[in-house]
């Protein structure tokens, strides 16, 4: 279509909805809200967006909507849109609202099984997490680039948004890409489908891949992703941040200039070290990082000698192999990993 990205129409023609501002956003939140205004509203879902047109019935209603938090449900449940900011007017007397979840309900019932859809990555495995049964899937063929490929996890329980954001968390991890939610589906014990979440935060799935498990085979990366997903879901309210630790390596994948990518994956192994791991470094090695992280941390960026030189972009891999590392010991893994800094398969021994 000339490259204009093809809107799937939701919502085709208006419908009775209420436009509110809520102190709590949160998809499943029913809290009382502090403005309201009723109107209607149709939906364009694309694979990048989520876009609503509201029209309230008041025309003079927006003078009053305070900012913060807001969400478009329509009058008989059957769906909803939520933002945590956003919906400025466009034209007088109504918005076009830039959603980032949009909640579609066929049936209420109990919920027996969640199925993931995430974007970024592509591969298949049965694992076990915490005791569950979960199956990652490959949703996608012969497709090279990681921003088209996709993948499925299907488990057998009712997982909350936090558990959700733990299952991307690890995975994340393990395909060294953010893998972004982009639906959620909610099956009866029957396997009829009860509703659905499209989300469309902001699109991140790196500049490049950088996996612990590149040229390892599958059974091993899905072990560590079983391991880490059951660490997560067992909190790091103890001693040692875990989901802090992975949330900065993953953050480096989505940064294109290198110095802010090595900052983050310092600061993750700072965090790891202030909270009692040992990084596992050989003097060598700990005079390196150090030399290095002061560079990073303490004067903001890489200095001579220069890319030119390639120094910086060996750097980068040797800070990545530490913090990678950090995380797969704190999960109980051994085995095989690939060593960014050495381009090769190494073995990483358990905590002791």
């Amino acid at each position: 279509m000339d490259g204009a990205a093809q809107l799937e129409v939701f919502v085709s023609k208006p419908v009775d909805t209420t436009f509110t501002r809520e102190d709590n956003v949160a998809p499943e939140s029913r809290a009382t809200p502090v403005w309201s205004t009723a109107g209607e509203a149709n939906v364009a879902l694309s694979p990048t967006s989520i876009s609503v047109r509201f029209v309230p019935q008041d025309a003079a209603a927006f003078a009053k909507r305070p900012a913060g938090p807001a969400r478009i449900r329509s009058l008989d449940g059957s769906w909803e849109a939520v933002k945590g900011y956003g919906g400025l007017p466009q034209t007088a007397g109504e918005v076009l609202f830039d959603g980032s979840l949009l909640l579609y309900r066929r049936v209420t019932a109990p919920v027996a099984v969640t199925r993931i859809v995430l974007a970024g990555a592509a591969w298949s495995a049965d694992v076990q997490v915490a005791g569950d049964d979960v199956v990652v899937h490959a949703l996608v063929r012969d497709v090279a680039n990681h921003h088209d490929k996709r993948m499925a996890i299907v488990t057998g329980r009712n997982l909350t948004h936090s558990e959700i954001s733990d299952f991307a968390r690890a995975l994340g991890f393990v395909n060294g890409v953010e893998t972004a939610v982009v639906c959620v589906e909610r099956y009866d014990a029957a396997g009829t489908l009860l509703e659905t979440e499209h989300r469309r935060w902001t699109p991140r799935v790196g500049w490049s891949p950088h996996s612990p498990f590149t040229g390892v085979a599958v059974e091993t990366q899905a072990r560590a992703f079983a391991m880490l997903a059951g660490a997560l879901r067992a909190g790091d309210e103890g001693a040692f941040p875990l989901r802090r630790v992975v949330d900065l390596i993953v953050c480096s994948y989505n940064v294109r200039d290198i110095h802010m990518s090595a900052q983050m994956l310092a600061l993750a192994i700072v965090t790891a070290a202030a909270h009692g791991d040992d990084l596992g470094l050989s003097p060598d090695d700990r005079a390196r990082y150090e030399r290095v992280r002061a560079e990073l941390l303490e004067r903001g960026y890489f200095h001579d000698p220069g890319y030119e030189t390639g120094r910086p972009q060996r750097d980068i891999k040797f800070l990545r192999d530490i913090a990678d590392a950090i995380v797969l010991r704190s999960c109980g893994f051994s085995g095989a990993y690939y060593s960014a800094e050495n381009v090769t398969t190494l073995e990483l021994a358990g905590k002791s």
